[in-house]
């Protein structure tokens, strides 16, 4: 969005994204309760408490940069992702570890709290921050990740969405005036909405077409997409 929606404030954006994964994860999240998925309330608790106050924390940080600055953090920080993407390497488990100890604990906290503060800082979702940190730091099976993702996204990016609906509601400019009525402090419901749905309309396309091509494909043209944002963020800001 900070490519493709100059015009709209960036802590709009940034708030806007963050309310719409706050939705998604929500959906989804329901979707894995539905389908019988297992989530431990005491790891994922502790995760997603850590992860609100990041989240706040990061939000808070953020309503009071200017724009320019809040643009150069988020090129920066997907940039770093596309590096990450290229050389970070999945560790394979199978289970939770058996004794949950109190360096687990405090790992726990860490992947909550950095996610929160990124997310909090750039809108961005949790599978670039929470999947690496919690194989990395956690160690959990692979088949867990997406929910306790989810969880911690709803729970931490509901509460970090409220520092936004409580800022000032800035005046949108030029045509984005007719929807200037949809906005609550920093976020535009039907800006909000039309992302979701625009998500749950394409999801189901990019899970069949990444099906097909090859993992390691995949992960070039991604970090490659996030590399050209990144300098096109880099070159209107700086030059």
């Amino acid at each position: 969005m900070h490519a493709v929606a100059s015009g709209l404030p960036a802590q709009t954006i940034v708030g806007c994204s963050l309310f719409m994964i706050c939705l998604n994860s929500i959906i989804n999240t329901w979707k894995f309760k539905r389908n019988n998925v297992e989530i431990k309330l005491n790891i994922a608790g502790v995760i997603s408490c850590a992860m609100t106050i990041g989240v706040i924390l990061g939000g808070k940080f953020v309503l009071q940069l200017d724009a320019q600055t809040i643009k150069l953090i988020f090129a920066t920080i997907i940039l770093l992702i596309a590096v990450k993407i290229i050389i970070f390497k999945k560790k394979q488990t199978s289970e939770l570890p058996s004794v949950l100890t109190g360096m687990f604990w405090i790992k726990c906290v860490l992947t909550g709290f950095i996610g929160g503060v990124v997310s909090g800082l750039t809108g961005l979702g949790g599978g670039a921050v929470l999947v690496p940190l919690m194989i990395t730091l956690l160690s959990l099976p692979l088949k867990l990740i997406s929910p306790y993702r989810q969880f911690s996204m709803a729970v931490g990016t509901l509460f970090g969405s409220l520092a936004y609906f409580n800022a000032a509601t800035p005046t949108l400019p030029g045509d984005l005036a007719i929807i200037q009525s949809f906005q609550i402090g920093q976020i535009n419901i039907a800006i909000t909405l039309a992302l979701v749905l625009g998500a749950m309309t394409t999801s189901g396309y990019g899970v069949k077409f990444s099906k097909k091509m090859p993992e390691k494909l995949a992960k070039k043209l991604f970090a490659g997409l996030l590399t050209i944002v990144s300098l096109k963020i880099f070159y209107s800001q700086l030059f």
